[in-house]
C-alpha cells in the first residue's frame, strides 16, 4: 500500500521497500528454478520501482484504503463474486482502480460498449460492498507495463489523478451521475438478456475482442 507520506520516501528507502515486498510475495516459489526467479524477482523490482515513481507525481494526497476487496453481491439477479484490485481515498473521495498489465482501452469503459465491465459493476453496485458503502467517487484504469505507465479516470472531479495525465469528459458530478446511470441501464439490459437465454453475437463487431470467449467461434461457424 501508498499513502502520501510514501512519497517523501527517499529513492534508496523506497527501493528497499519494494525489494522486501517483492522477497515476500515471491518465496517458496522455485517451482522453475532459483536462477529463473532471481530474474522474474528483479523485472518486477524494476516495474514497481518505474510505477511507484510514476505514482509519486499524483496531484492530490491520497490513501490505499483496499486492496484486493472480495465481497458477494447480487447484480440484476445473479449472484457476482467481485474482487476490487484496489481503493484509493482521494482527500476523502473514493476511487475504485483496477490494474492493467496490457494496453488499456478507455473506450472499453463506455456504456455503449462496456468490453471493461468491471469498474463500471463496481460503481453501481458500491452499495453492497461494504469497503464503499455506495456509488464510489470515480473509477480508474492502471496500466501498469514497462513501456509506459498511465491512468484513465472517471470521476466527479478529476479525469486524470497523476499529473500530466490525459483528461476525459467524465470529470465532474453531473458527467460522472449520467455515466453511472448509463452504465447501470446497459448492464441491466445485458443482465436481462442473459436471464432470458439470450446468446446472440453482435457479429459486425470485431472478433478479436472476443478472442478469449471460446464459443464465439462455434457462433461465427453456425451462421455461416
Amino acid at each position: 500500500q501508498m499513502c502520501i507520506r510514501d512519497r517523501a520516501l527517499s529513492d534508496d528507502d523506497r527501493l528497499e521497500r519494494i525489494q522486501n515486498c517483492v522477497s515476500k510475495a515471491t518465496e517458496g516459489s522455485n517451482v522453475f528454478g532459483s536462477q529463473l526467479m532471481a530474474v522474474e524477482r528483479k523485472r518486477i523490482t524494476a516495474l514497481l520501482e518505474q510505477w511507484l515513481n510514476f505514482e509519486a507525481n499524483r496531484d492530490e494526497d491520497f490513501e490505499v484504503v483496499g486492496v484486493e476487496v472480495e465481497a458477494d453481491i447480487t447484480a440484476y439477479g445473479l449472484p457476482v463474486k467481485v474482487r476490487i484490485d484496489r481503493i484509493d481515498s482521494v482527500e476523502g473521495k473514493k476511487v475504485v482502480l483496477d490494474y492493467k498489465a496490457g494496453v488499456i482501452k478507455p473506450k472499453g469503459l463506455n456504456s455503449d460498449e462496456l468490453s471493461e465491465p468491471q469498474l463500471p459493476l463496481y460503481a453501481v453496485s458500491g452499495k453492497q460492498i461494504p469497503e464503499l458503502g455506495g456509488v464510489p467517487d470515480g473509477v480508474g484504469l492502471l496500466q501498469v507495463r514497462a513501456e509506459e505507465h498511465k491512468d484513465h479516470i472517471r470521476s466527479c472531479w478529476t479525469g486524470s489523478l497523476i499529473g500530466g495525465g490525459r483528461q476525459n469528459p467524465v470529470s465532474d458530478p453531473a458527467s460522472w451521475d449520467s455515466e453511472v446511470k448509463a452504465w447501470d441501464k446497459a448492464m441491466e439490459n445485458r443482465a436481462q438478456l442473459f436471464l432470458s437465454g439470450c446468446i446472440e453475437h453482435d457479429y459486425s463487431a470485431a472478433s478479436s475482442k472476443f478472442e478469449y470467449l471460446p464459443h464465439i467461434p462455434l457462433l461465427s461457424m453456425t451462421r455461416e
